[in-house]
């Protein structure tokens, strides 16, 4: 009785033993492409990363820019694309004090680079970074209310991040009158011209140069944040 059972299948079977094959031909060619395609994966991960720090110790913003190109889609193209946006405000918040114009347009850039990397909805510490970075450069902006809210949504988001508190005291900072003042000031505020003379360049030669004239403006009050440090607080 068995072995007539092993019979009627077999020749129920036989009629379809080519197809049969071919489907498991397949599979296996599948689960191989599969696993070349992610051992290729795994190497341009691991270049797209030396790339990455070869980058941030040269700091050369022209390579950052070109891993964004090279590896698109990679963690190492976001985190370049991080360092050239913190490039960006930290010129701009520099700038603030000698080239508002100039200042403007590298913390626009900046801004515009932090939006396409939260855009990408990226992991916790790389959108805590680029959200802090955009309240950021929206402060010196003098774009006050959008600051805020971005400090809030930092400290609302991820309050276990080593970031929360100072986002949750920059939103209550700028809350502050006296914040709001002195950014209403600051905004409107020009920097005088600095000419050559100034600077010292026609000096005499073995003469100091002139010095600069004491500080009027926001550099006297705690200005725009300086590269990497918090803005005043109005106090």
């Amino acid at each position: 009785l068995f072995g007539s059972q092993v019979a009627e299948l077999t020749a129920r079977v036989r009629p379809h033993l080519r197809a049969i094959g071919l489907t498991l031909l397949g599979l296996v060619a599948v689960g191989a492409a599969w696993s070349f395609a992610s051992a290729q994966q795994a190497v341009t991960k691991r270049q797209s990363w030396d790339a990455y720090l070869e980058a941030i110790n040269s700091q050369r913003v022209d390579a950052l820019t070109e891993i964004e190109k090279q590896f698109p889609g990679m963690p190492a193209a976001a985190w370049a694309k991080l360092a050239v946006a913190e490039r960006s405000l930290a010129e701009g918040a520099e700038l603030a004090f000698v080239d508002k114009e100039g200042s403007r347009q590298r913390l626009e850039a900046a801004a515009g680079e932090y939006r396409t990397i939260l855009g990408q909805r990226p992991g916790d510490l790389l959108a805590e970074r680029a959200t802090l970075g955009l309240a950021k450069a929206s402060e010196t902006l003098g774009q006050l209310d959008a600051a805020r809210d971005g400090y809030q949504a930092l400290a609302k988001d991820h309050p276990a991040s080593p970031l929360a508190d100072i986002a949750a005291a920059r939103a209550t900072a700028l809350d502050d009158p006296r914040t709001r003042d002195f950014y209403s000031w600051f905004t409107s505020w020009n920097p005088p011209a600095v000419t050559p003379t100034d600077a010292g360049a026609t000096a005499p030669a073995g003469a100091a140069p002139v010095a600069a004239p004491a500080a009027t403006g926001p550099e006297a009050s705690g200005g725009a944040p300086a590269a990497g440090a918090d803005p005043p607080r109005g106090e």
